[in-house]
């Protein structure tokens, strides 16, 4: 080939070089946050990054070779506003949730993403938990649309036993490696409220941006990508 492109993270890269030596390369690379080692990007005959974030930190970390940034997208014909009435409904929440004792406007705190370290989905619970208990709120939801990659960092539903939210959870099961349509997904998006992410770090954070499309507010962190991408568009919480 002329030339070869690959998309991965920056630990990666170097195998790849190897591999591809006399070839120029092209890496695509998701920085997630701070204390990046741009060190293993050098080698690359240009460096893609999403972010202006992601740029900086991958050169305050070594990273000596060209770049330039290209933000990813979502699609607008998929991801929209669409009745939550409507949404709820088909979800058959108006049937699930009185029988948890909550009414069917409950008001739904909703979280996308991997049960990985990174997104910390042990602290989304302790902080809801902790809402919920000191406001005394009775009338609100948090569901956990968790991607099926089969990781499991941590034990949602013993976590939301110990917290004594058990009946505030909603966890569906999703098929692993295929998940959901996107027509799915955008439905699962207008049935929520806010949505919420306690992430470690993100090199882009897509759900935060389909959720939004679909008119849902975001609270997120600022102090990794979406700090950048999401500007004064989102209740941003410095850590």
């Amino acid at each position: 080939p002329s030339v070869i492109v690959v998309q991965n993270d920056p630990w990666n890269f170097q195998p790849y070089l190897e591999r591809c030596a006399g070839v120029p390369v092209v890496g695509a690379g998701a920085i997630d946050g701070k204390n990046c080692q741009g060190t293993e990007l050098n080698g690359l005959a240009m460096a893609i990054f999403w972010t202006y974030f992601a740029e900086t930190e991958a050169k305050r970390g070594g990273y000596t070779g060209a770049s330039t940034v290209v933000p990813l997208g979502v699609d607008l014909d998929i991801y929209k506003p669409g009745d939550k009435t409507e949404a709820r409904n088909r979800m058959r929440l108006n049937d699930i949730l009185p029988k948890r004792g909550l009414p069917e406007d409950a008001f739904i705190v909703g979280v996308v993403g991997r049960n990985q370290p990174r997104k910390r989905l042990d602290l989304t619970l302790e902080y809801f938990a902790e809402w919920v208990h000191s406001r005394k709120v009775d009338d609100a939801v948090l569901w956990l649309h968790v991607a099926p990659t089969g990781e499991k960092a941590f034990d949602l539903r013993q976590l939301a036993n110990y917290y004594g939210i058990s009946n505030r959870i909603m966890m569906p099961t999703i098929e692993k490696i295929h998940g959901v349509s996107e027509d799915l997904m955008c439905r699962v998006y207008n049935i929520f409220d806010v949505m919420l992410s306690t992430s470690q770090g993100e090199g882009f954070g897509l759900p935060v941006f389909e959720g939004m499309a679909c008119g849902v507010p975001q609270i997120v962190g600022d102090w990794y990508a979406l700090g950048e991408l999401t500007e004064d568009a989102a209740m941003k919480i410095w850590c």
